[in-house]
Protein backbone atom coordinates (compact mmCIF):
# COMPACT_ATOMS: atom_id res chain seq x y z
CA UNK A 1 0.00 0.00 0.00
CA UNK A 2 1.85 3.31 -1.15
CA UNK A 3 1.00 6.53 1.01
CA UNK A 4 0.37 9.66 -0.50
CA UNK A 5 2.99 12.65 -0.12
CA UNK A 6 0.50 14.39 1.22
CA UNK A 7 -0.31 11.77 3.95
CA UNK A 8 2.98 11.81 5.16
CA UNK A 9 3.39 15.62 5.74
CA UNK A 10 -0.34 15.28 7.48
CA UNK A 11 1.07 12.70 9.88
CA UNK A 12 4.65 14.38 10.71
CA UNK A 13 4.99 17.36 12.30
CA UNK A 14 7.43 19.47 11.08
CA UNK A 15 8.32 20.72 14.71
CA UNK A 16 9.12 17.21 15.93
CA UNK A 17 10.75 15.68 12.51
CA UNK A 18 13.59 18.99 12.43
CA UNK A 19 14.01 18.37 16.22
CA UNK A 20 15.27 14.70 15.55
CA UNK A 21 17.09 15.70 12.50
CA UNK A 22 18.89 19.03 13.15
CA UNK A 23 22.05 19.95 14.79
CA UNK A 24 21.09 22.21 18.35
CA UNK A 25 17.33 22.53 16.48
CA UNK A 26 14.89 24.51 19.27
CA UNK A 27 11.46 24.52 18.61
CA UNK A 28 9.93 27.97 19.46
CA UNK A 29 6.41 29.20 19.65
CA UNK A 30 6.56 32.65 19.42
CA UNK A 31 3.74 32.94 16.44
CA UNK A 32 5.92 33.15 13.59
CA UNK A 33 5.98 30.70 10.76
CA UNK A 34 9.64 30.41 10.06
CA UNK A 35 11.89 29.81 13.35
CA UNK A 36 15.35 30.37 12.89
CA UNK A 37 17.03 27.75 14.57
CA UNK A 38 19.58 25.10 14.43
CA UNK A 39 22.69 24.18 12.26
CA UNK A 40 22.38 23.73 8.56
CA UNK A 41 23.27 20.10 7.72
CA UNK A 42 24.10 21.25 3.96
CA UNK A 43 27.52 23.52 4.65
CA UNK A 44 29.89 23.46 7.55
CA UNK A 45 28.07 25.67 10.06
CA UNK A 46 29.11 26.33 13.15
CA UNK A 47 26.56 28.68 14.56
CA UNK A 48 22.45 28.76 14.79
CA UNK A 49 21.25 31.36 12.76
CA UNK A 50 21.61 31.19 9.43
CA UNK A 51 18.76 27.82 9.11
CA UNK A 52 14.94 28.28 8.89
CA UNK A 53 12.29 25.69 8.83
CA UNK A 54 8.43 26.63 8.16
CA UNK A 55 6.73 25.40 10.88
CA UNK A 56 3.62 24.57 9.14
CA UNK A 57 4.74 23.29 5.72
CA UNK A 58 8.08 22.20 6.60
CA UNK A 59 10.07 24.14 4.06
CA UNK A 60 13.53 25.24 4.68
CA UNK A 61 15.99 27.52 3.81
CA UNK A 62 19.48 28.23 4.41
CA UNK A 63 20.67 32.03 4.00
CA UNK A 64 23.95 30.41 4.06
CA UNK A 65 24.59 27.91 1.48
CA UNK A 66 21.15 28.94 -0.38
CA UNK A 67 20.11 25.47 0.19
CA UNK A 68 16.31 25.04 -0.05
CA UNK A 69 13.29 22.86 -0.44
CA UNK A 70 9.42 22.99 -0.18
CA UNK A 71 8.73 20.40 2.25
CA UNK A 72 10.14 17.49 4.69
CA UNK A 73 10.25 15.00 2.02
CA UNK A 74 12.40 17.26 -0.08
CA UNK A 75 14.75 17.93 3.07
CA UNK A 76 15.06 14.38 3.62
CA UNK A 77 15.68 13.63 -0.27
CA UNK A 78 18.64 16.16 -0.26
CA UNK A 79 20.18 15.24 3.78
CA UNK A 80 20.29 11.46 3.16
CA UNK A 81 20.86 11.36 -0.57
CA UNK A 82 17.46 9.92 -1.67
CA UNK A 83 15.21 10.03 -4.61
CA UNK A 84 11.77 11.22 -4.03
CA UNK A 85 10.40 7.82 -3.42
CA UNK A 86 13.22 6.65 -1.41
CA UNK A 87 12.76 9.42 0.66
CA UNK A 88 8.89 8.83 1.15
CA UNK A 89 10.03 5.07 1.94
CA UNK A 90 12.61 5.99 5.13
CA UNK A 91 10.01 8.25 6.06
CA UNK A 92 7.21 5.60 6.45
CA UNK A 93 5.08 6.35 3.01
CA UNK A 94 5.17 2.48 2.12
CA UNK A 95 3.66 -0.32 4.29
CA UNK A 96 2.83 -3.69 3.38
CA UNK A 97 1.79 -6.81 5.25
CA UNK A 98 5.11 -8.56 5.82
CA UNK A 99 7.05 -5.28 6.59
CA UNK A 100 7.27 -4.09 10.39
CA UNK A 101 5.76 -0.72 10.37
CA UNK A 102 8.64 1.74 9.70
CA UNK A 103 9.28 4.65 12.66
CA UNK A 104 9.33 7.79 10.83
CA UNK A 105 11.33 9.16 13.55
CA UNK A 106 13.52 6.29 13.07
CA UNK A 107 15.36 6.83 10.29
CA UNK A 108 19.58 7.64 9.71
CA UNK A 109 20.04 9.98 12.08
CA UNK A 110 18.10 8.86 14.96
CA UNK A 111 18.79 5.38 14.69
CA UNK A 112 22.44 5.88 15.29
CA UNK A 113 21.80 8.22 18.48
CA UNK A 114 22.85 6.14 21.83
CA UNK A 115 20.48 7.95 24.59
CA UNK A 116 21.11 4.88 27.13
CA UNK A 117 23.13 6.78 29.23
CA UNK A 118 21.06 9.90 29.90
CA UNK A 119 17.77 7.49 30.07
CA UNK A 120 19.00 5.68 33.21
CA UNK A 121 20.59 8.66 34.73
CA UNK A 122 16.97 10.78 34.28
CA UNK A 123 14.88 7.24 36.06
CA UNK A 124 17.18 6.75 38.57
CA UNK A 125 16.34 10.56 39.77
CA UNK A 126 12.77 9.58 39.19
CA UNK A 127 10.05 9.05 41.93
CA UNK A 128 7.05 7.10 42.00
CA UNK A 129 3.90 9.92 41.62
CA UNK A 130 2.25 8.70 44.63
CA UNK A 131 5.54 9.30 46.77
CA UNK A 132 5.69 11.96 49.21
CA UNK A 133 7.91 14.49 47.30
CA UNK A 134 5.77 14.11 44.24
CA UNK A 135 3.14 16.54 45.11
CA UNK A 136 3.68 19.00 42.13
CA UNK A 137 2.49 15.48 39.61
CA UNK A 138 -0.36 14.78 41.88
CA UNK A 139 -1.60 18.87 41.36
CA UNK A 140 -1.05 18.45 37.62
CA UNK A 141 -3.02 15.49 37.11
CA UNK A 142 -5.94 17.03 39.09
CA UNK A 143 -6.02 20.45 37.68
CA UNK A 144 -6.12 17.87 34.50
CA UNK A 145 -9.34 16.31 36.01
CA UNK A 146 -7.80 13.55 36.52
CA UNK A 147 -7.13 12.69 39.98
CA UNK A 148 -8.78 9.68 40.04
CA UNK A 149 -6.25 8.18 38.57
CA UNK A 150 -4.33 8.25 41.59
CA UNK A 151 -6.24 5.50 42.56
CA UNK A 152 -4.85 3.48 39.25
CA UNK A 153 -1.35 4.68 38.66
CA UNK A 154 0.62 2.91 35.84
CA UNK A 155 4.32 1.98 36.53
CA UNK A 156 6.14 3.33 34.03
CA UNK A 157 4.91 7.27 34.73
CA UNK A 158 6.88 8.88 37.01
CA UNK A 159 8.21 12.27 38.53
CA UNK A 160 11.25 14.09 38.30
CA UNK A 161 11.48 16.88 41.14
CA UNK A 162 13.60 18.97 38.22
CA UNK A 163 14.77 18.10 35.04
CA UNK A 164 16.23 21.00 32.53
CA UNK A 165 14.20 22.68 29.55
CA UNK A 166 16.96 24.42 26.91
CA UNK A 167 15.41 27.57 25.62
CA UNK A 168 16.75 30.27 23.42
CA UNK A 169 20.42 30.29 23.38
CA UNK A 170 20.87 26.79 25.60
CA UNK A 171 19.36 28.78 28.51
CA UNK A 172 18.59 26.13 30.98
CA UNK A 173 15.69 26.07 33.39
CA UNK A 174 14.64 23.67 35.36
CA UNK A 175 11.20 22.59 36.21
CA UNK A 176 8.95 19.61 38.16
CA UNK A 177 8.82 16.89 35.43
CA UNK A 178 5.96 13.95 34.41
CA UNK A 179 8.41 11.00 33.03
CA UNK A 180 6.72 8.26 30.82
CA UNK A 181 9.25 5.61 29.36
CA UNK A 182 8.45 4.58 25.60
CA UNK A 183 9.08 1.14 24.92
CA UNK A 184 9.13 -1.42 21.08
CA UNK A 185 6.68 -3.95 21.14
CA UNK A 186 8.56 -6.09 23.02
CA UNK A 187 8.78 -3.94 26.07
CA UNK A 188 12.03 -2.49 25.46
CA UNK A 189 12.98 1.08 26.71
CA UNK A 190 14.10 3.38 23.91
CA UNK A 191 13.47 6.57 25.10
CA UNK A 192 11.72 9.18 27.73
CA UNK A 193 8.44 11.48 27.35
CA UNK A 194 9.04 14.80 29.35
CA UNK A 195 6.15 16.71 30.63
CA UNK A 196 7.67 20.06 31.86
CA UNK A 197 5.03 21.53 35.04
CA UNK A 198 5.23 23.54 37.92
CA UNK A 199 5.52 23.15 41.53
CA UNK A 200 1.80 24.47 42.12
CA UNK A 201 0.66 21.71 38.67
CA UNK A 202 -0.17 24.16 36.41
CA UNK A 203 2.00 23.40 32.71
CA UNK A 204 5.66 25.15 32.61
CA UNK A 205 5.70 28.82 31.03
CA UNK A 206 7.89 27.41 28.18
CA UNK A 207 7.12 27.34 24.43
CA UNK A 208 6.95 22.85 24.25
CA UNK A 209 5.92 21.80 27.44
CA UNK A 210 6.18 17.89 26.09
CA UNK A 211 9.07 16.74 24.36
CA UNK A 212 10.41 13.10 23.78
CA UNK A 213 14.17 13.02 24.55
CA UNK A 214 16.50 13.34 21.39
CA UNK A 215 17.49 10.55 20.18
CA UNK A 216 15.72 7.26 18.99
CA UNK A 217 12.05 7.41 19.16
CA UNK A 218 9.66 4.33 18.17
CA UNK A 219 6.74 2.48 19.92
CA UNK A 220 4.39 4.04 22.64
CA UNK A 221 4.46 4.63 26.37
CA UNK A 222 3.21 1.74 27.81
CA UNK A 223 0.48 2.61 30.66
CA UNK A 224 -1.26 -0.17 31.51
CA UNK A 225 0.13 -3.97 29.86
CA UNK A 226 -0.99 -5.17 27.03
CA UNK A 227 -3.83 -7.98 26.94
CA UNK A 228 -6.53 -9.53 24.30
CA UNK A 229 -7.86 -5.79 23.92
CA UNK A 230 -6.17 -2.81 24.31
CA UNK A 231 -6.69 0.67 23.75
CA UNK A 232 -4.55 3.01 21.59
CA UNK A 233 -4.66 6.79 22.33
CA UNK A 234 -2.59 9.67 21.03
CA UNK A 235 -1.77 11.57 24.21
CA UNK A 236 -0.57 10.33 27.48
CA UNK A 237 -3.79 12.39 29.26
CA UNK A 238 -6.25 11.23 26.45
CA UNK A 239 -5.10 7.54 27.83
CA UNK A 240 -5.66 7.90 31.05
CA UNK A 241 -9.17 9.93 30.74
CA UNK A 242 -10.01 6.46 28.39
CA UNK A 243 -8.62 4.32 30.90
CA UNK A 244 -11.12 5.89 33.74
CA UNK A 245 -14.05 5.70 31.29
CA UNK A 246 -13.34 2.19 29.62
CA UNK A 247 -11.45 0.45 32.59
CA UNK A 248 -9.30 -1.01 29.21
CA UNK A 249 -5.55 -1.10 29.24
CA UNK A 250 -3.96 1.57 27.72
CA UNK A 251 -0.96 2.75 25.58
CA UNK A 252 -0.19 6.59 24.52
CA UNK A 253 1.57 6.96 21.45
CA UNK A 254 2.26 10.64 21.75
CA UNK A 255 1.94 11.95 18.34
CA UNK A 256 0.15 11.35 15.17
CA UNK A 257 3.53 10.75 13.38
CA UNK A 258 4.14 7.49 15.98
CA UNK A 259 0.61 6.16 16.05
CA UNK A 260 0.79 5.79 12.55
CA UNK A 261 2.96 3.25 12.77
CA UNK A 262 2.23 1.54 16.45
CA UNK A 263 2.48 -1.95 16.88
CA UNK A 264 1.01 -4.10 19.15
CA UNK A 265 1.72 -7.58 20.93
CA UNK A 266 1.01 -11.06 19.18
CA UNK A 267 -1.23 -11.81 22.14
CA UNK A 268 -3.17 -9.32 21.32
CA UNK A 269 -5.92 -9.45 18.65
CA UNK A 270 -8.69 -6.77 19.20
CA UNK A 271 -7.32 -2.73 19.10
CA UNK A 272 -9.48 0.37 19.94
CA UNK A 273 -8.32 3.59 18.89
CA UNK A 274 -9.66 6.62 20.59
CA UNK A 275 -8.42 9.03 18.16
CA UNK A 276 -8.17 12.54 18.37
CA UNK A 277 -10.78 14.97 16.64
CA UNK A 278 -8.75 17.57 15.01
CA UNK A 279 -9.70 20.93 13.03
CA UNK A 280 -6.90 20.04 10.77
CA UNK A 281 -8.18 16.46 10.35
CA UNK A 282 -4.50 15.61 11.15
CA UNK A 283 -5.71 12.96 14.20
CA UNK A 284 -8.27 11.75 11.99
CA UNK A 285 -6.17 10.67 9.11
CA UNK A 286 -3.60 9.16 11.58
CA UNK A 287 -5.81 7.08 13.45
CA UNK A 288 -7.18 5.68 9.91
CA UNK A 289 -3.58 5.18 8.97
CA UNK A 290 -2.79 3.23 12.00
CA UNK A 291 -6.10 0.84 11.86
CA UNK A 292 -4.79 0.11 8.06
CA UNK A 293 -1.22 -0.96 9.30
CA UNK A 294 -2.53 -2.77 12.51
CA UNK A 295 -5.23 -4.46 10.28
CA UNK A 296 -2.90 -5.93 7.78
CA UNK A 297 -0.89 -7.36 10.73
CA UNK A 298 -3.96 -9.39 11.52
CA UNK A 299 -5.77 -7.21 14.22
CA UNK A 300 -9.61 -6.52 14.82
CA UNK A 301 -9.68 -2.59 14.64
CA UNK A 302 -12.48 -0.14 15.65
CA UNK A 303 -11.77 3.55 15.76
CA UNK A 304 -13.67 5.60 17.74
CA UNK A 305 -14.05 9.57 17.86
CA UNK A 306 -15.14 12.49 20.07
CA UNK A 307 -18.11 13.52 18.67
CA UNK A 308 -18.65 17.61 18.27
CA UNK A 309 -16.69 19.97 15.90
CA UNK A 310 -13.63 21.39 16.53
CA UNK A 311 -14.80 24.86 15.92
CA UNK A 312 -13.16 27.20 19.05
CA UNK A 313 -10.44 24.95 19.44
CA UNK A 314 -7.39 23.04 17.65
CA UNK A 315 -9.38 19.58 18.71
CA UNK A 316 -11.39 17.76 20.78
CA UNK A 317 -9.73 14.52 22.88
CA UNK A 318 -11.22 11.78 25.01
CA UNK A 319 -9.70 14.51 28.07
CA UNK A 320 -12.15 17.06 26.99
CA UNK A 321 -14.95 14.67 26.36
CA UNK A 322 -13.83 13.16 30.57
CA UNK A 323 -13.95 16.54 31.93
CA UNK A 324 -17.51 17.63 30.40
Amino acid sequence: MFLAASKIKDNISPLDYYSMHIEKFKPRNNGDKWIMSGLCPFHADKSPGSFGINRDTGAFKCFSCRAKGGDLISFHSKKYGLDFKGALKDLGGICTVDRKPFSVTETRSTAKRDNSGQIKNILKSCLSIDHSKSEPARLYLKNRGLDKILRDLPDDFLFHPHLPFYGEGGKKTYFPTLVAIMKDCAGATVTLHRTYITLDGKKAPIPTVRKLLPGRAAGAIHLYPADEKIGICEGIETALAVRLMTGLNVWAATSTSLLVDISVPTNTTKVIIYGDNDKSKAGQQAAITAAENLTAMGKAVKIVMPAGSPILSKSIDWLDVYNQ
